[in-house]
């Protein structure tokens, strides 16, 4: 190859990576979104890899609760209670109560998104952040209680970053290949 060809071949690789920049931050903040997703819900961690504190055991009116209730059985239990937890409540419906996952019905979850802030010649920046008012609110209120949520932990940024980079690698071969 030529330094004339070489010098061609590097052009071509920057406009393909500029190209498709926006494309693939999109699938890398698609990738995080998931990643964090997989770890509160089935671990119950945080980005530090620690575990979130318990459901609360404290005792509130069942009341409380008598709207919120997932299944008949649920209501049936409520209705047997003066009082009731939060955790207690989640078993009551036949939710996971041995670690916080941060998931009742889901819809905090599947109301979460990942959508490109902003976009420039040299840099996209993607958010990963609630899609309507009711997942931002609980989002929100999540993170004031266990500290953001949505924060990649350093296992994960090594995933992406990895992706990354074979994303970039993959742009780079068949760009040099044409």
């Amino acid at each position: 190859m030529t330094v004339e060809q070489f010098t061609r071949a590097i052009g071509r690789i920057i406009a393909n990576l500029e190209k498709t920049r926006q494309t693939e931050t999109e699938l890398l903040a698609g990738d995080a979104l998931a990643l964090i997703k997989n770890r509160v819900q089935n671990t119950g961690k945080d980005y530090k890899e620690q575990k979130f504190p318990a459901y609360s055991t404290t005792q509130v009116p069942a009341y409380w609760y008598a709207n919120r209730a997932l299944n008949q059985s649920a209501k049936n239990k409520l209705k047997k209670k003066k009082t009731v937890s939060y955790r207690e409540f989640r078993r009551f419906n036949g939710l996971p109560t041995n670690y916080t996952n941060l998931t009742f019905t889901g819809g905090m979850w599947r109301a979460t998104g990942a959508e490109i802030r902003s976009s420039d010649r040299l840099r996209t920046v993607a958010e990963i952040s609630g899609t309507n008012p009711r997942a931002v609110r609980l989002l929100g209120f999540n993170s004031i209680r266990y500290g953001n949520i949505l924060r990649i932990s350093e296992k994960e940024r090594e995933i992406l970053e990895n992706a990354n980079k074979q994303r970039v690698l993959k742009i780079i071969r068949g760009t040099i290949g044409q």
